[in-house]
């Protein structure tokens, strides 16, 4: 689910402001609880160039056993099809409260094999769940045969994130990774709270 589009497969996104947006995903466990305030779930030779999200309400409370969630300010799911990885790049994500059960982020929920995640900022955000759950990304997952992924100039500022059972982070909550590469990036000014007793 997202005001964009539930699913894209490949493509450029460049330039779009998503303003004020209010999505809430409630009902049967058989929905694929994929929310974005933009896009459900991006994959393939994604290109994000030059997004904005601000004043978002995003809101997942769709519980399944077979499904993490997977709910993000601007993309539930980032991932890799054979053919390319997505790429994000001079993103912001200002002032949204992003609410979902496991794998929550500021900007995406879970993002898998992806290219690079370059010039994002979050900020002054909320971002709750039970598990796993950041100012970025709730589940970061990086292989070496896709090659290696970026991390660069990222920013989680002045955000509120909490993971009610566990797993909490500033940029990402889960980091799978084999190949990674973190540069210039920043936490400031977030509280990280979890209520679990198993951190």
């Amino acid at each position: 689910m997202g005001t964009l589009a539930a699913w894209m497969y490949s493509g450029i996104l460049d330039g779009i402001i998503l303003s004020g947006a209010h999505l809430s995903l409630t009902g049967s466990d058989w929905i694929d609880p994929l929310v974005g305030g933009l896009i459900g779930a991006a994959v393939g030779d994604v290109n994000a160039n030059g997004l904005i999200g601000e004043n978002l309400q995003i809101v997942n409370t769709i519980i399944t056993d077979w499904n993490e969630g997977n709910t993000g300010g601007l993309f539930g799911i980032l991932a890799y099809e054979e053919g390319g990885s997505p790429s994000v790049r001079d993103v912001t994500v200002n002032a949204a409260a992003v609410k979902g059960d496991d794998t929550v982020g500021g900007m995406v929920g879970w993002a898998k094999e992806f290219q690079a995640l370059r010039s994002v900022t979050v900020q002054n955000s909320s971002v709750t769940g039970r598990y796993a759950v950041a100012g970025l990304a709730g589940d970061l997952r990086q292989r070496r045969e896709n090659g290696e992924g970026l991390i660069e100039a990222v920013i989680s500022r002045g955000n509120t994130v909490m993971a009610e059972a566990s797993y909490a982070g500033g940029i990402a909550a889960y980091l799978d990774v084999e190949s990674l590469n973190v540069q210039a990036s920043e936490v400031s000014d977030c509280t990280i709270i979890t209520s679990s007793k198993f951190i």
